[in-house]
């Protein structure tokens, strides 16, 4: 089973202007790259769903790596509408297929749930933000084509 996690309780602006929250991905062996991982959660998602886009529009395999520590998803073309997850830097060996529209829709739900908890405390001007809702908007025109 495949699922994508983000934690909106566990949202923090930084000094910075980053916005870091838990976010992490079910595997069948594992939860990767932790169970509440807490990383760059709205560049992540936003920098997922760009590399997904890629790989669905170009069928060439690509990398998204998460922002702390030495971990990364290899996103590819799988068998028809599906597209192949392996995770890196972890202990999962193998990959898993997901369908494309699954794997999407887990996507804008997880954005859309992440967008409106950033509004909610007043961070809608947040760059990190606006680069989420670009992204989300490109994944949802490839899915809709």
């Amino acid at each position: 089973m495949f699922e994508l996690h983000v934690n909106v309780d566990s949202l923090e602006l930084a000094k910075s202007g980053s916005i870091w929250g838990d976010v992490w991905i079910s595997f069948p062996e594992e939860e990767f790259p932790h169970e509440n991982w807490n990383d760059m959660v709205i560049p992540y998602l936003a920098a997922l769903a760009e590399c997904l886009r890629a790989v669905m529009v170009s069928g060439i395999s690509r990398q998204v790596s998460f922002y702390d520590g030495p971990y990364s998803i290899h996103v590819a073309p799988g068998r028809g509408a599906a597209i192949l997850l392996k995770p890196e830097g972890g202990l999962v060996v193998k990959g898993v297929e997901v369908p494309s529209a699954v794997l999407v829709a887990q996507l804008v739900e997880c954005g859309d749930r992440l967008i409106a908890a950033c509004n909610k405390r007043g961070w809608s001007a947040n760059r990190d933000v606006r680069q989420l809702q670009d992204a989300l908007l490109g994944i949802r025109a490839v899915l809709s084509s």
